[in-house]
């Protein structure tokens, strides 16, 4: 058995309707692509939602998504964009997916502009596997706290 390794979850996606509401889909790694496409890091399966729909990426200290071409689009608070700055709490539309963005941590080490510089984060758990996946589709609260993963 190896060590256990370490997946800092920088973000998640809440999908606030059918057939995913409720559902957390938690963001490891940058870029980060959204899709139907079983190898996108947050897979939708819905015919609205393109192969390869739109992209998450940490720029400048903050997070954009960007259209990949997508038939149907994205919507940032229900205007058209090719690409945006997402903030907590933006209501994204992929398709005729809505989800709520919720940066874990702020990107680049920066402090979130709601908590104190000096403020640590709390230290971290030990989760298996399906401890996660009970957790990306329960509370990102709870993933979000969690920073190792045991094989």
């Amino acid at each position: 058995m190896s060590s256990p390794q370490t997946w800092d979850v920088r973000a998640c996606f809440v999908a606030l309707n059918p057939p995913f509401q409720g559902r957390s889909f938690p963001i490891i790694l940058f870029p980060a692509v959204i899709g139907r496409g079983t190898e996108c890091e947050v897979f939708l399966d819905a015919v609205s939602i393109s192969r390869q729909h739109a992209v998450v990426e940490e720029k400048d200290g903050r997070f954009h998504i960007r259209d990949l071409g997508s038939r149907n689009g994205i919507k940032l608070a229900d205007q058209p964009v090719h690409e945006a700055a997402l903030n907590a709490g933006d209501i994204v539309s992929i398709g005729d997916i809505q989800l709520r963005f919720e940066p874990a941590t702020p990107p680049a080490g920066k402090p979130a502009a709601s908590e104190p510089a000096a403020k640590t984060r709390a230290a971290p758990r030990t989760l298996t596997g399906q401890e996660i996946v009970t957790l990306a589709q329960s509370s990102p609260v709870e993933l979000a706290q969690a920073a190792e993963v045991t094989e």
